[in-house]
């Protein structure tokens, strides 16, 4: 009796204890979070819940892109590997938590001389074992925690890699319709100097221009065509890399062959910041990993204190032993309580090491914040720019057409020599080119912006995509 009293006031006070054994870690940004972006037009708002951000561009081509991107990209399937990992291991700790039930059989045979008598004896025994370790400490509640914010830290990490990756395709998808046009303007420019060419031939064999134009409307027609073979490098570089982006083997195939560039859509509003820290999936998966070292840390110190088990068994056993044959029912109900005393310092060691894993994915996180405000910022002011350097660009564009027309014409009327022909040629042809750049690269920043922001479309799109695999435990979704 006295014996009872004291363990159940033993167990009491662990108990008790038990509620100071870890503290739950706060988890926030190193600095306060700014009230606006500094580089924002409008006044800040929450951002409105949009469809994947690709559809602003209406181009049917790119959507086609994006969604084999999705189902396709062999990233996002070792993503999806590595996401029923953790869902595996997330259901390991959930099971620690439940008893444990082993059916365990065994069979005998044996023989014994006595006194010239041989005696052969034989038994069978079948029994039922169960075993349940009671969580004191929370030990395995905090590990059955970890392993679910693993799961959710991996969920967080492949809508990270699909902002990554549908902006490089889209990028990359730009990038080839940019090339094209560049090639296509090759052509026109070859086409035009060609023509020029044969002018200044006809004007030298009538006595009229000097041999040296002659030569000049060579070299200028030559060092054009001189530029196409490494375009077509170039694109065919591009459009290889987009196919294995699509998970396909390098080809040509992975677009249709336009050379238009879509006229870019508006920018996207920047919300309000702490709006960001739920919008960009890098950073919820930063913070879900802090909170499941944290939850390790716990168990660590948890595995200080002692650990009570129980455990029993109910079984039935036949014994025959050549005199006789006895069957018997047999159960027992064991408790044992573990307190470690001696480890040389191993457990302590071990949450030492813990609480420096989790001080350094608090700094990361708290890194991972301070960067995803940066692109904001950087990408705000790249899209500022890119809109002021392709107007400019249109300006200049047109004066370069209006320079090149008057020198041409003057140059025929014989009011200028050639030289101011050439030099408005290739102002002309160097300025249609970085207009069209221009154009692209207001593309890229927009998709930047879009990526640097994130959007709640990521967690409909990553559903959407997890209920087409194949064996996905449903009960993780949410």
């Amino acid at each position: 009796m006295r014996f009872s009293l004291f363990c159940a006031a033993l167990l009491t006070t662990l108990l008790l204890a038990g509620c100071r054994l870890h503290a739950p870690l706060a988890v926030t940004p190193a600095a306060p979070l700014p009230e606006v972006f500094t580089h924002a037009d409008a006044e800040p708002q929450p951002p409105p819940s949009v469809a994947p951000w690709w559809l602003q561009f209406n181009d049917p081509a790119l959507t086609a892109i994006e969604e084999t991107l999705l189902a396709d990209n062999l990233e996002i399937r070792q993503a999806y590997a590595r996401l029923s990992q953790f869902e595996a291991a997330s259901r390991v700790a959930d099971s620690s938590l439940l008893p444990s039930l082993n059916l365990t059989g065994s069979a005998s045979r044996g023989r014994q001389e006595t006194n010239g008598t041989d005696l052969t004896t034989s038994g069978q025994s079948l029994s039922l074992a169960a075993s349940y370790e009671i969580d004191l400490w929370q030990k395995l509640r905090a590990n059955r925690q970890a392993a679910q914010l693993d799961f959710s830290a991996t969920r967080e990490e492949i809508k990270a890699l699909y902002l990554i990756l549908t902006s490089q395709a889209a990028d990359l998808y730009f990038l080839t319709i940019e090339q094209r046009a560049q090639l296509a303007l090759t052509d026109a420019i070859i086409e035009n100097l060609r023509t020029i060419r044969d002018q200044v031939e006809f004007r030298y064999r009538q006595g009229i221009a000097p041999s040296l134009d002659l030569y000049q409307a060579d070299q200028n027609l030559a060092a054009a065509k001189a530029r196409r073979p490494e375009q077509e490098t170039a694109l065919a570089i591009t459009e290889h890399g987009l196919a294995v982006l699509l998970g396909r083997y390098p080809d040509h195939a992975a677009m249709a062959d336009t050379t238009s560039l879509p006229t870019a859509p508006p920018a996207p509003p920047a919300g309000i910041p702490v709006a960001l820290l739920r919008q960009r999936p890098d950073v919820q998966s930063a913070f879900l990993r802090v909170q499941s070292s944290d939850a390790k840390t716990a168990a660590a110190v948890a595995d200080r204190f002692p650990a009570l088990n129980l455990s029993g068994s109910l079984g039935v056993g036949r014994t025959d032993s050549g005199l006789s044959v006895l069957h018997a029912t047999f159960w027992n109900l064991l408790i044992g309580l573990t307190q470690p005393i001696i480890d040389n310092g191993r457990r302590q060691a071990e949450v030492d090491r813990r609480e420096a894993v989790t001080a350094e994915a608090l700094a990361r996180y708290q890194q991972v914040v301070l960067r995803a405000f940066q692109e904001v910022e950087n990408s705000l002011v790249a899209n500022q720019a890119a809109e002021q350097q392709l107007a400019l660009k249109n300006t200049e564009l047109t004066a370069a057409a209006a320079t090149l027309r008057q020198a041409t014409d003057g140059y025929f009327q014989g009011l200028n020599n050639y030289l101011a022909v050439l030099v408005a040629q290739r102002q002309h042809h160097e300025v249609n080119r970085q207009q069209l750049s221009a154009r692209r690269q207001l593309l890229s920043a927009r998709i930047t912006l879009w990526r640097a922001l994130g959007g709640d479309w990521l967690e409909t799109s990553l559903a959407a995509n997890l209920s087409s695999q194949p064996n996905e435990d449903s009960h993780h979704e949410n």
